[in-house]
């Protein structure tokens, strides 16, 4: 028998073993056929996770790989109200492939696993719940008492076999992230992935690389107006892990968004207990260009305008451990020849270099330089321990204006020109409890400065100085605009406290001092022009509005004391042209004292202000105003500004200049309360005197109406006077006439009485007329009186009174209408409105004989004269009855005596008939009596 070769036996040895592999491969998809599989896991999966689970196929494969396949995989999502309808999870194929000659050898080798279009979907709902906070493997059950985890050895345990998987890939993946409850969408689309892994049985060296790519990311929030889309984001790692050691070699971590890379190497040690770092974090050189161009246009649509040039390379290194201090972190960022264009300007950022060195508690500008345009601008800067930062920085820079113009776009109407030179030092410690601990020195230089802005008319031309220390700033400037100039000279000291919050409340309050002097000043050259607002003539008496008033000042005042004084020679304000001009200005802890001094219209003017606003809901505010030899007319035009403050009284006061004039002298002093415009009208308190001389009242409504219920009595025409005052107390939203006395070409005028804040009106008038203007009042007195006399004496012949009074006497006792000096008083009662007055017909006052005033009425005194004298009448007639009454007592009496020598039975009859006849005589005396009186008042109301 012939000897056959050991190829041969081999041979023979691979084909059975091969055969014998079919034959278990077939053996087991003939014990485990598909709807079999299916059958028994779909159970365990559907539990495992609490949802419902579709398979359309699963299945072995025996040859040339052992392996299990999954078609068309879907887990259902949640039930849950708010969630979409939308799967879980999607697979359209899983495949784990294992190579079936290495498990001879308990060698397992994953050839394969591979998920072919998975997709998942993670959704919220508006209280922010998850999609898969229900699911089972999820879910804790609560009544299980956790038992202790027991305490795991050090290192990491191995594994039965050596293990090697030569792929793991993700073919065409995505996830879609909605979050409904902050309205954010995210999609990864896309995804592929390709790693390789391989670890020996003791878990010393495990090995894996691969590849991660997403693209079409998409994103979408309510913060982003147009969604971002078409992102790419690629990941590679190179890694080696000893997990017994607890040591992680990292070849190479590799990030990427677009074309920008970011790389990390080193190592990870003692990853088990406390691990140590030692990293290098390193970009390539990245390109500025591509920087810009990867920014969202959708986030920042203003960067698809913007281009730029240079380079940027940033290296961090991480070294020590990850304790609870963290690890050491040094850094480097530099900066290349960087330039910055803005297509609507017509120059550029250029020349920006920069070296920036950075720890984890410090950072170091060692070089920051830049050009705008032409302009050199350089920065140094050290800043120590950030949670006490020790801070040496320098700037310097020289900066034309008119160039500045042409790298920042300005606003339409706006220009600049000049020189601007800075030269600025901070160093110290920044120390809030102590602002002082950093010294800030440095000095700035305006060399023929131009500004030219729509807020001022002609350009405004600026030269000096601006010098500063840690403890003040001090300043000089020359200000030219068209014909006006002044001079600032200011300095504000400790103003570190209004960079720096002063926790510790002990340092000083900043104070600014200043001096301003303008030897002429015209605003209406400076200001623009503001535009009217058109009134109407009948406005509403109280303005009413739905909304609350908010407050003058909306927040409280600086944290800054000012004190200064304001001197100008030539001022001419809207309509104001005011002289020597001297304003002294002081706010200390929040309370101003302010005093104005000018000449005006020929005249001066003085204002002593004092305002307290500590409380900015309830300022208080004392005004004491002086104003002397200035036309009313004029003052009023000037000051038309100040009384448009919506308040009705304010708006009629504003139309006085058309209707009085004279040369007015005031005092007032006024005190008032409140936050609002509204509050401080109504809180309005005080006393103002006004004297006017040579002055002239026409036109108005009171005026107009005032000439129609005079002219029964003469014709008023312009009121000219020579003298008017008055007096005026103010409160409670009114203003009370204490004293008003004009003296004019139609007598003296008299007014008493108040006016609402609402314009409504209650006066008593008295025009105290002159001889000229009495004479129709004197002649209707004549006749009157003349008359009364006849009527009377005609009234009481015919009545029999003339027995008792005479007639004429009475009314000659009557008074008059004229006074002692032959003047004659109209009384008129004005209500209503200031727009709208009404006029009460006048009455004439009536003075006695002597030319002293009488209230009565005519037929009052009248009646009380008669009255007078029918009770004469009467008491001399009731005398006459006592007298008749004792003559006959004593007669009685007689008659008694002689009775009594009578027989005694008929002195009682004498006794009782003479009581009987004295009391009827005593009846009809009384009875005469009265009916005389009745007689009398019965003729006297006939007559009337």
């Amino acid at each position: 028998m012939a000897k056959k070769s050991p190829a041969k036996i081999i041979g023979i040895i691979l084909v059975i073993i091969v055969v014998l592999l079919v034959a278990a491969g077939v053996t087991l998809k003939i014990m485990f056929p598909p709807s079999k599989l299916k059958a028994m896991t779909m159970p365990h999966i559907e539990k495992a996770l609490g949802r419902d689970v579709e398979i359309e196929r699963i299945g072995l494969a025996v040859f040339p790989y052992l392996g299990v396949k999954i078609r068309n995989l879907q887990i259902a999502n949640t039930q849950r109200e708010g969630f979409s309808d939308e799967p879980f999870v999607t697979l359209e194929g899983f495949i784990v492939k294992v190579k079936v000659l290495p498990l001879l050898k308990r060698d397992l080798q994953i050839d394969e696993i591979i998920l072919t279009s998975p997709h998942i979907l993670v959704e919220t709902d508006h209280t922010g719940s998850f999609n898969f906070d229900d699911l089972a493997v999820v879910a804790k059950d609560t009544t299980k008492e956790e038992k202790p985890e027991k305490e795991k050895p050090e290192g990491a345990g191995g594994i039965p076999v050596p293990l090697v998987m030569e792929k793991f890939i993700i073919d065409d993946g995505s996830v879609i992230y909605h979050d409904r409850k902050s309205n954010m969408k995210v999609g990864l689309g896309k995804i592929n992935q390709r790693v390789d892994v391989s670890a020996d049985k003791g878990l010393k060296d495990i090995k894996t690389t691969g590849e991660l790519t997403m693209k079409e990311i998409s994103f979408y929030s309510k913060d982003v107006p147009k969604p971002i889309t078409d992102l790419v984001v690629t990941f590679n790692h190179d890694l080696v892990a000893d997990l017994v050691e607890g040591t992680l070699t990292i070849n190479e971590i590799k990030a990427s968004l677009q074309e920008i890379y970011i790389a990390m190497t080193g190592k990870v040690t003692n990853f088990n207990q406390t691990p140590t770092l030692d990293l290098a974090i390193k970009t390539e050189k990245l390109d500025l260009a591509n920087i810009l161009a990867e920014v969202p246009v959708a986030m920042v649509p203003e960067i698809a305008k913007t281009k730029g040039s240079g380079s940027l390379r940033l290296d961090v290194a991480v070294k020590g451990e990850l304790d609870s201090a963290g690890p050491d972190i040094n850094g480097t960022l530099v900066l290349n020849n960087g330039e910055i264009n803005y297509t609507e300007l017509p120059q550029k950022i250029s020349d920006m270099n920069a070296n920036i060195a950075f720890n984890a508690n410090s950072l170091n500008i060692s070089k920051l330089h830049l050009m705008l345009g032409a302009n050199p601008v350089d920065l140094k800067a050290q800043v120590e321990n950030f949670a006490s930062p020790v801070v040496d920085a320098a700037l310097n820079a020289k900066v034309n204006l008119d160039d500045i113009k042409n790298i920042i776009k300005l606003p339409e109407g706006n220009d600049l020109g000049g020189m601007i030179t800075a030269d600025v030092q901070a160093k110290g410690q920044v120390d809030p409890n102590d602002p002082t601990k950093l010294a800030v020195n440095g000095d700035v230089e305006l060399q023929k400065v131009r500004v030219v802005t729509p807020a001022v008319v002609q350009p405004v031309l600026l030269n000096g100085s601006l010098d500063f220390s840690n403890d003040k700033i001090a300043q000089k400037l020359a200000v030219d605009i068209g014909k006006s100039s002044m001079n600032l000279t200011a300095q504000l000291k400790d103003y570190l406290a209004l960079a720096i919050p002063d926790t510790s409340k002990n340092y000083p309050r900043p104070m600014l001092t200043f001096d301003l002097n303008s030897p002429y000043l015209n605003t209406n050259e400076i200001l623009p022009a503001s535009e009217e607002k058109e009134t109407s003539e009948d406005a509403p008496e109280e303005k009413s509005s739905t909304q609350e008033p908010g407050l003058l000042l909306a927040s409280p005042l600086p944290n800054l004391d000012m004190k200064g004084t304001i001197t100008n020679d030539h001022m001419i304000y809207q309509e104001m042209d005011l002289r020597n001009v001297k304003v002294a200005y002081q706010c200390i802890n929040d309370i101003i004292d302010m005093t104005v001094q000018a000449n005006l219209f020929g005249g001066s003017f003085t204002q002593d202000m004092n305002a307290n606003v500590q409380n900015i809901e309830n300022p208080q505010i004392e005004n004491k105003l002086s104003i002397d030899g200035i036309q009313v007319g004029e003052l009023i035009t000037a000051f038309k500004g100040y009384l448009d403050n919506g308040n009705v009284l304010f708006g009629e006061l504003k139309k006085l200049d058309e209707s009085l004039s004279g040369k007015i002298a005031l005092n007032g002093d006024l005190t008032t309360h409140g936050g609002t415009q509204q509050e401080l009208t109504d809180n309005l308190n005080g006393e103002l005197t006004a004297r006017l001389k040579d002055g002239k009242i026409e036109r108005g409504s009171i005026f107009e109406g005032l000439t129609k219920v005079v002219d029964k009595f003469y014709n008023l025409g312009a009121i000219d006077f020579r003298k008017m005052k008055l007096t005026v107390a103010i409160a409670d939203r009114l203003v009370h006439l204490k004293n008003f006395d004009l003296n004019s070409s139609y007598g003296d005028w008299l007014a008493e009485g108040s006016i609402g804040f609402n314009s409504s009106l209650d006066i008593t008038l008295k025009n105290y007329l002159t001889k000229k203007h009495s004479k129709p009042v004197a002649k209707m007195e004549n006749a009157a009186t003349g008359a009364a006399k006849k009527g009377l004496q005609a009234a009481a012949k015919a009545s029999g009174l003339a027995q008792y009074v005479d007639p004429g006497s009475v009314v000659d006792d009557f008074g008059t209408y004229l006074d002692e000096q032959g003047r004659a008083t109209l009384k008129i009662q004005i209500t209503g409105t200031v727009s709208k007055p009404k006029f009460s017909s006048p009455t004439l006052v009536r003075y006695d004989s002597g030319g002293k005033k009488q209230e009565q009425k005519p037929r009052e005194q009248i009646k009380e004269k008669l009255q007078d004298e029918i009770n004469q009448k009467k008491k001399e007639a009731e005398e006459l009855a006592k007298k008749k009454l004792e003559e006959q007592r004593r007669n009685v009496e007689a008659q008694k005596k002689k009775a009594a020598e009578e027989a005694a039975r008929k002195k009682a009859e004498a006794e009782a008939k003479a009581r009987e006849e004295a009391k009827k005589a005593e009846q009809k005396a009384k009875e005469e009596a009265k009916d005389a009186g009745k007689n009398a008042v019965k003729k006297l109301k006939k007559m009337f």
